[in-house]
């Protein structure tokens, strides 16, 4: 199964696979093991993201126009055509640097084509995710990332605060609310399940209650 920082169904509540120390670093697999790719997170509805062909030969007539190689990524990365789409977004970013918007969508891109060796975040897609917030402190995909980033490196309490602070932000039904809605869920899921399994441990290393416990013969 492919490692990675993909997403999950958000339907399911279950995300972009990522994962690490939690409540023991070493008895749990990482998650983005064995978490499936389903779904892309912030890409643009089909009807506004535009036909791929369409927009390859504007890009073909228009090639110094940054805003039409963003278009085609966009375009690309609602096909899940990731690898395609990245292209695209380098080209724009090559003409114009300065678009927050776009950095973060390479970002994605990177996460969704790139196979992880670990749970740690693709260097790529980091890289592409800080340049994003440097132009913009506020962009919800690269913040959502990042978050994601602090979870699977066990940083669960300040995930969920920044999780919810996107929340209040983020219109209510759009793709970012549902996957910041999922991304709580399934870490919360996540959590209690471990918790429930190391107390499992735990009971069972316990010694018994009574004097035998104690080492006392009648």
């Amino acid at each position: 199964m492919r490692k990675g920082w993909i997403i999950g169904g958000v339907a399911a509540v279950a995300l972009v696979g990522s994962a690490a120390a939690f409540v023991s670093h070493r008895s749990a697999p990482p998650p983005a093991a064995r978490t499936p790719q389903h779904r892309l997170v912030f890409a643009l509805p089909e009807e506004k993201a535009g036909d791929p062909t369409q927009l390859a030969a504007v890009a073909a007539r228009m090639p110094r126009d940054a805003d039409v190689w963003a278009r085609l990524g966009n375009a690309r990365l609602r096909k899940r055509a990731f690898a395609a789409a990245a292209d695209a977004y380098r080209k724009a970013l090559a003409i114009d640097p300065e678009r927050a918007e776009t950095w973060s969508a390479l970002g994605e891109a990177y996460i969704q084509s790139e196979r992880a060796t670990s749970a740690s975040m693709p260097a790529a897609a980091k890289e592409a995710f800080a340049r994003a917030r440097a132009l913009d402190p506020g962009d919800l995909r690269a913040r959502f990332y990042q978050a994601m980033e602090h979870d699977f490196a066990g940083r669960h309490d300040l995930a969920v605060g920044q999780w919810l602070q996107m929340l209040r932000e983020a219109p209510m039904g759009s793709d970012a609310d549902e996957a910041i809605r999922a991304a709580l869920g399934w870490s919360v899921n996540r959590n209690l399940s471990l918790i429930k399994a190391e107390l499992s441990r735990a009971t069972a290393a316990q010694p018994q209650a009574g004097r035998e416990a104690e080492g006392v013969t009648p």
